[in-house]
């Protein structure tokens, strides 16, 4: 083998650090110090196993804290407390007066403030109080569709404002 002959080998590894250097060159300064290989400090440590076992009985005794055992009718676990260390958290409605909405984090949290920034723009103003998300399970009856606030996966806009089954309560335009 000669000089100008690489082994293939070689070459992988040539071309390895040529591409990892590139990538890593084309990384923007945050997502460069966000990835694991730098963010983690030089003296951080492997957990032991009684660290990963008191950290297990504070995330289980969390659970028991928050979760309630029973779904919503729509299927998601109803919480016992907001902004307490589960999924439910208060949120806000940017482009509005709401100081936030307290739903489930993640795809309901995305879906219902866009439902609602869609009533506020397009239907009508909102104003503080008008709308109510997650409620305490206790206060919700059994089988009624509202059970879902309990899980932070449903949201009550204007509640009492329209009797319930009016019909008609909207112009044309504003109904979607």
């Amino acid at each position: 083998m000669s000089v100008f002959d690489p082994s293939r080998r070689q070459l992988l590894a040539r071309s390895g650090a040529l591409f990892g250097a590139a990538a890593l060159a084309s990384l923007p300064g945050s997502a460069l110090l966000a990835t694991p290989a730098y963010a983690a400090p030089s003296h951080s440590k492997t957990p032991t196993g009684e660290e990963i076992r008191t950290a297990y009985r504070r995330f289980r005794a969390n659970q028991a804290r928050v979760l309630t055992g029973r779904p919503s009718p729509n299927g998601w676990e109803m919480e016992k407390v907001a902004d307490g260390g589960g999924a439910i958290w208060s949120r806000p409605v940017p482009g509005t007066p709401l100081e936030g909405v307290t739903v489930r984090i993640g795809a309901p949290e995305t879906v219902l403030v866009h439902v609602i920034r869609r009533f506020h723009y397009e239907i009508d103003e909102l104003r503080k109080g008008d709308v109510i998300g997650w409620r305490s399970p206790g206060t919700v009856r059994k089988g009624l569709p509202e059970g879902n606030q309990a899980s932070g996966t449903a949201v009550r806009i204007r509640p009492g404002h329209y009797p319930p089954g009016a019909k008609g309560g909207f112009f044309p335009s504003r109904r979607s």
